[in-house]
C-alpha cells in the first residue's frame, strides 16, 4: 500500500469515526464546515481553469446545503426554520450561478452567508 493510498484510508476511517460518535448538533457543524471546505477547494479549482474540480466541489456544496435543507423542521421550527429554508434555496441558486458562469462573486457570498449560519450554530450551546 502507497503512503498516498494508506493516508487516505485514514482519513476516511476517521471521519466514519467522527460522524459515528456526533451528535446531531455537531453533525450540523460538520456539514456546515464541510460545506466551507469545498467552497474553497472551487475557488482553488476556479482559479487554476480545473473546470472538472470546481463542478465537484461545487455540487459537493449542493449535495451539503441540500441536506441541511431537507433536515430543516418547519412545521416546528418556525421562522427560524423557514428563513434558513429560504436562505438555502438562495445558495443553491447562486451556487449555480457560481458554476454555470465561473462566477467567483457568487462563489464568495454563499461562503459569506454560510460563514455567518456558522457562527450563529457554534454559538449555541449543545445539552
Amino acid at each position: 500500500m502507497n503512503a498516498s493510498l494508506a493516508m487516505k484510508s485514514y482519513h476516511q476511517v476517521h471521519a466514519t469515526g467522527m460522524v459515528t460518535d456526533a451528535n446531531p448538533h455537531r453533525l450540523v457543524q460538520m456539514l456546515m464546515q464541510g460545506v466551507l471546505d469545498a467552497l474553497s477547494k472551487a475557488r482553488g479549482s476556479m482559479e487554476h481553469d480545473d473546470v472538472a474540480g470546481r463542478t465537484r466541489q461545487v455540487n459537493r456544496s449542493v449535495e451539503m446545503i441540500s441536506y441541511l435543507r431537507e433536515c430543516l423542521n418547519l412545521k416546528d421550527g418556525g421562522d427560524i426554520a423557514a428563513n434558513l429554508d429560504r436562505l438555502y434555496a438562495y445558495m443553491l441558486r447562486r451556487l449555480f450561478d457560481a458554476n454555470a458562469h465561473c462566477d467567483r462573486v457568487a462563489l464568495d457570498e454563499v461562503e459569506s452567508l454560510m460563514l455567518t449560519v456558522k457562527e450563529g450554530w457554534d454559538g449555541i450551546v449543545d445539552a
